[in-house]
């Protein structure tokens, strides 16, 4: 039987133990250095509200979360959102971003003259993506990649808030490469976004998507997730409240130390790059250095309750997003109780409010107080919501969004080829090859079948 010892108790390393325990009889230790598991997935009942501190929901293009919702047998639990478009803050205003124009693979000619925010110069542009030139390098950024095939204004205004928002970054040194490979490998293979795309719709055999929302969620949080594993675990012993301090290779094997010492044939960190940089030090140096060049933005989430009967009536969709061209302190709102069934009374609206990018040194040491009146502030100048929020609550994540800059696969690639001196050891989580729900999952499942298959 073999030793595995897992290092983290979020959703990658519990996703480990949940295949490890089906698919091998290995012995599995299970190490997290807070006093709870879950990492970065937090749904907390507050009194009526149900206010999630990460992320609220589960991408499905993506379907290895789904996948795993599904062995769980809880796909009962399964919410579709109640509003699906959402808004750009441009100029001040809030302006409807039509569906048809987000796929960011092909535009609907309908969609691209709905969007009254951009010129006819770059409507020109997005409905004649076809003729824009090929990138020729072995990476790019998000910034570069969407300006050559989109221009300026639609790269600003569309393409960098959607994209490269969501990872708190610059879009100037974020990776489309490592952060979205099908815009990369579209446009490489077939010329063009739209080209790409046809030819694959009408390449023969081809199975278009089942129908389904592009994004789901659980019927109470995205902790429900995190709940079910754990319970689904029989032979995982799980330790809270254990750091690990130490990692040394010994015999084939290896040496975990965390309080105490535990062997192990196997060890998997899934942690953050800054976490797993000092403790794969002893092993590899090159690898450690590499790991901790791997940045980490800070962000804060500020979430808020009102009366309805204060919030301006023609709120619609699912929130909006603040291009990085836009002077604002926030970087997006979501209205939580409009995009989610069951996150509030009806009478009441719950609001999530994102900070970072600028506010990044603030949302790591500024009082929650401080935070809450920056969101109340920008919100009562988008939205004249001027009354008091019947619930304020601050959730903040600091050194914890992954910056992919362009090279990040290549500086992987490096750190994997340095650690494959030692067989046994993995690396995996959001610092490495995808930072959402469902790439973490995919990573544990994978790190599993590799265990089960050279044990």
């Amino acid at each position: 039987m073999s030793k595995v010892v897992i290092v983290g108790g979020g959703i990658t390393g519990l996703t480990a133990a949940y295949y490890l325990e089906r698919d091998t009889d290995a012995d599995i230790v299970l190490l997290e250095g807070s006093e709870q598991i879950g990492g970065k997935i937090q749904t907390h009942r507050m009194g009526d509200f149900l206010v999630e501190g990460g992320a609220d929901c589960v991408f499905t293009r993506k379907p290895w979360a789904l996948d795993l919702i599904c062995d769980l047998g809880i796909e009962h639990e399964l919410i579709e959102p109640q509003q699906k478009e959402f808004s750009m803050l441009i100029g001040g205003r809030l302006h409807r971003v039509p569906g048809g124009l987000v796929t960011l693979t092909y535009s609907e000619p309908d969609a691209v003259e709905e969007a009254d925010f951009l010129s006819g110069e770059a409507k020109r542009r997005v409905l004649n993506e076809e003729e824009a030139p090929k990138g020729e390098g072995e990476d790019e950024s998000i910034a570069s990649f969407f300006r050559r095939r989109y221009g300026q204004e639609f790269s600003n205004l569309v393409a960098e808030p959607l994209l490269a928002g969501t990872h708190g970054g610059d879009p100037e040194r974020l990776s489309v490469r490592a952060l979205y490979s099908g815009y990369f490998d579209l446009e490489r293979k077939y010329g063009s976004l739209a080209g790409g795309m046809r030819v694959r719709k009408e390449a023969k055999g081809e199975v278009p998507h089942a129908r389904r929302p592009t994004f789901i969620s659980l019927t109470n949080g995205m902790r429900s997730l995190i709940d079910h594993l754990a319970a689904s675990l029989r032979r995982t012993r799980i330790v809270t409240s254990a750091p690990v301090t130490g990692l040394a290779s010994r015999e084939g094997g290896f040496v975990v130390t965390a309080g105490r010492n535990y062997s192990a044939d196997q060890v998997l960190l899934a942690v953050p790059a800054q976490i797993a940089a000092p403790l794969v030090r002893p092993l590899s140096a090159v690898a450690a250095d590499e790991l901790a060049e791997i940045q980490h933005a800070s962000s804060a989430i500020v979430t808020l309750a009102f009366p309805r009967a204060d919030l301006p009536s023609d709120l619609r969709g699912t929130g909006f997003l603040v291009p990085y061209t836009e002077k604002c302190a926030i970087t997006g709102c979501t209205w939580s109780s409009s995009k989610w069934a069951g996150r509030a009374p009806d009478d009441m609206a719950l609001l999530r409010v994102f900070l970072g990018r600028s506010l990044a040194d603030e949302v790591k040491s500024a009082p929650d107080s401080d935070l809450v009146a920056t969101a109340r502030g920008a919100l009562r100048e988008i939205l004249s919501i001027g009354t008091e929020p019947a619930l304020a609550t601050v959730q903040r994540w600091p050194d914890a969004l992954p910056q992919y800059e362009v090279g990040h696969l290549d500086r992987i690639a490096r750190i994997e080829a340095e650690l494959d001196a030692f067989p046994g050891l993995h690396l995996a989580g959001t610092s490495y090859r995808g930072v959402g729900i469902p790439d973490c999952v995919r990573q544990g499942r994978d790190i599993a079948r590799r265990i089960a298959e050279h044990r």
